[in-house]
């Protein structure tokens, strides 16, 4: 585990900024010093208002990260933050990756991975393309999405009952 893990989770749960703003913040403040700032010097370093700073400083130092990290351990989740090895590359180059992963079950990034993602509204006929899909690609790679309800549940859904794997 990262010494920083309980500060990624902190920054992780922020609401306001997105990933690739708070991963600035945190370039330019240090971590601990997200943490250290007040209102002003956040906005300051965000390029926000100080209404902003305010928001994300309440934000931070509202969040308990030891109570998310112990529960994310006691459901059987790894965390990664981005410094670790265990993080992939790939993911760190896309705009706004997120500053943490929970992972569940075997990490087995380098095996390959096909996106299924859609409305939070499909239609029959989508949610039953997407379960053919994913029941076919997870034979050969996992089914990767969000996660958010709709077509990447069906994926996620279909994958796992044909005994695939999901991401």
């Amino acid at each position: 585990m990262s010494p920083g893990l309980e500060s990624w989770l902190g920054l992780n749960a922020a609401r306001g900024p997105g990933p690739d703003r708070l991963l600035g913040l945190a370039g330019r403040l240090g971590l601990a010093g997200v943490f250290r700032a007040g209102a002003e010097e956040l906005a300051r370093a965000a390029g926000s208002s100080l209404e902003s700073g305010e928001r994300l400083r309440e934000a931070l130092h509202g969040f308990d990260a030891r109570r998310e990290l112990e529960e994310a351990r006691d459901l059987g989740f790894a965390l990664i933050c981005r410094e670790e090895p265990e993080y992939p590359d790939c993911l760190k180059s896309i705009a706004d990756a997120p500053l943490v992963l929970y992972a569940w079950g075997r990490l087995d990034f380098g095996s390959g991975g096909l996106a299924i993602v859609g409305t939070r509204r499909p239609t029959p006929y989508g949610r039953r393309m997407a379960r053919s899909f994913a029941r076919e690609a997870s034979r050969a790679a996992a089914v990767v999405s969000g996660l958010a309800r709709g077509i990447d549940t069906e994926a996620h859904g279909a994958a796992l009952e044909a005994g695939g794997r999901t991401w």
